[in-house]
């Protein structure tokens, strides 16, 4: 593989990781969200290799473009989707839980549900670290060869 089609790789790796990391968040134990466990330690690695000076990422700025333009509708997909989980915690705990522990079990619920909604921590947190990355180097004009090579690996499948 030629080197550009790697690093167009890792920056797709990126882009495509940015996407299913806001837009999969999974609750945590402790008060703040960790996206999925299989994305934020990708996420990690390539924060550790960028600041080491191990890699660089090699951005196009159709993809920064993309990124800017769609981020603020992921994230609201993902609050709203953290909020519906709550939910559906919430009624599990009304519907199941013993009465004696339910107020205990609904009220850390509903204040993370709040800082969720409200705050937007997690997302927030997930995209300044994405952010970071793809500003990590300059980015990249869009050439005709990317194109070239992006029609062709969408027609390939």
């Amino acid at each position: 593989m030629a080197l550009g089609a790697a690093n167009f790789d890792v920056t797709c790796l990126t882009y495509r990781t940015f996407i299913r990391t806001v837009s999969s968040f999974q609750a945590a134990p402790a008060p703040t969200f960790t996206s999925d466990n299989r994305e934020q330690p990708v996420i990690a690695a390539l924060e550790d290799l960028v600041k080491a000076g191990n890699i660089e990422l090699i951005i196009p700025q159709i993809i920064i473009d993309e990124f800017e333009r769609n981020k603020a509708r992921v994230a609201e997909e993902t609050r709203r989707s953290l909020h519906s989980h709550f939910q559906l915690v919430r009624e599990a705990v009304n519907r199941f839980g013993e009465h004696a522990s339910k107020s205990d079990t609904i009220k850390p619920l509903n204040e993370v549900d709040h800082a969720i909604v409200v705050k937007g921590d997690a997302v927030n947190d997930s995209i300044k670290r994405i952010e970071a990355l793809l500003k990590s180097s300059p980015p990249r004009p869009l050439t005709d060869a990317i194109k070239q090579h992006v029609t062709e690996r969408a027609i390939a499948g």
